[in-house]
């Protein structure tokens, strides 16, 4: 459904929403901006989704039900969400800046004034959501090769130093790996080249801290498990490293403390792709 205000008159089938991917999103989108084409090729530049499919999409993978699996899909969307927040921000400081706020209706002044008052606090609250999506997803990555580091598997890289350096590289104090791809060109966005705060290097020490639990654990699971104050009956992985956060939670915290605040600006105010 198009976001009040906006020019979009494609209507979008069901079918082409049941996937929650971004790979899935990437062909929603395509499939809405086929009539974009044309400009695309006339102005030679590329053409991104529209904000309200990017909310769209973010609010489908933060379901419950399949977050854990695509913490990375929730980045790529929350990098392109957060680009393009901040360039409202921006235009909206501006018009205040220049007067020109006074020449909108009383409704578009409240909004950009109370969007505007409100940005620091969203901020605040993307900052808690990508570092703990970012905790969360070296802890899903851990849960999931600790088995290949256990058995030696031949020829295996382990990826959580290579996490670590992705999400963390402010905190260890080294240069984040070159963008590679939509994922990584996100993370370097997010990681790298936003704000960074006191609860980014708590998120990173958490972060270091666990992989190096995961990598005692790894060398000599009972050995691991005989130093826990209190040692699960069965050692597996997923006992011995139980979820840092709850994900219903978290999806709830992005779903109610981000993207609703900045769908109800995009109301007043529909963001151009």
């Amino acid at each position: 459904m198009p976001v009040a205000g906006s020019q979009a008159t494609t209507q979008i089938t069901t079918d082409l929403l049941a996937g929650s991917s971004y790979g899935t999103i990437r062909k929603v989108y395509d499939y809405v901006a086929g009539k974009a084409k044309t400009h695309e090729a006339e102005t030679h530049k590329p053409t991104k989704p529209p904000y309200h499919i990017l909310l769209y999409s973010a609010r489908r993978v933060a379901h419950p039900s399949c977050l854990g699996s695509q913490i990375r899909d929730m980045l790529c969307l929350l990098a392109s969400l957060e680009r393009q927040r901040r360039r409202l921000v921006k235009t909206l400081e501006k018009i205040e800046k220049t007067g020109q706020i006074h020449q909108l209706d009383r409704t578009e002044r409240t909004a950009a004034q109370t969007f505007l008052k409100e940005a620091p606090s969203v901020f605040g609250d993307f900052r808690w959501i990508v570092n703990n999506l970012a905790h969360m997803d070296i802890h899903h990555t851990g849960v999931q090769d600790s088995f290949k580091m256990i058995v030696k598997t031949p020829n295996y890289q382990p990826r959580l130093n290579h996490q670590l350096r992705l999400y963390f590289a402010l905190y260890l104090g080294q240069e984040q790996p070159a963008a590679e791809d939509e994922y990584t060109s996100a993370c370097r966005y997010l990681f790298y080249e936003t704000p960074y705060d006191g609860e980014s290097a708590s998120a990173g020490q958490q972060s270091v801290e666990l992989v190096c639990d995961f990598a005692a654990f790894c060398d000599d699971p009972e050995g691991y498990v005989d130093r826990l104050s209190d040692p699960p009956a069965h050692i597996t992985p997923e006992t011995c490293f139980p979820p840092p956060l709850d994900v219903v939670d978290v999806s709830a915290f992005i779903g109610d403390h981000y993207l609703d605040k900045i769908e109800r600006i995009i109301q007043i105010f529909p963001i151009p792709s």
